[in-house]
């Protein structure tokens, strides 16, 4: 990392140790292959719970746009699978924390605030139109 300049300090994100996209997927593609070769329900949940590194850095776009500018709609659109997946990966094992200032309640909340894109749900638009009749329809 020296020879490409780069200095990380205890708050530096994925490109502050050279992690970009090919790395996530290089990662997530190792984790995958793990997964397969898992030979029992709790090897597998160890490389699940393991994998979430090479989930957070596969969304590393939309990580940075929790402190910074808003995410652009496209962008949301393309990591929003990825995005739930981490979310779903910490959630199952409990992760509490997203960064070591931002537990995961709150870094949830920014995601779903980021710019009016709710990150780990479908944009409004794809989402059914409530009528009048819908909404005070009987549960069932």
């Amino acid at each position: 990392m020296g020879a490409k300049g780069i200095h990380p300090n205890c708050f530096g994100n994925g490109a502050a140790y050279a992690i970009d996209g090919a790395i996530a997927k290089a990662a997530l593609d190792a984790f995958d292959e793990a997964m397969a070769l898992a030979g029992d329900a709790a090897v597998r949940a160890r490389v699940e719970k393991a994998s979430i590194c090479a989930h957070r850095a596969a969304i590393e776009e939309a990580c940075a746009s929790m402190e910074d500018a808003p995410l652009d709609a496209a962008v949301a659109a393309r990591l929003r699978p990825a995005v739930r997946r981490f979310l779903e990966l910490c959630a199952k094992h409990k992760v509490p924390m997203f960064a070591e200032t931002i537990p995961m309640d709150q870094a949830r909340r920014r995601e779903r605030r980021n710019g009016g894109h709710r990150i780990d749900r479908r944009p409004r638009e794809a989402r059914p139109k409530l009528t009048a009749s819908s909404r005070s329809a009987p549960a069932r």
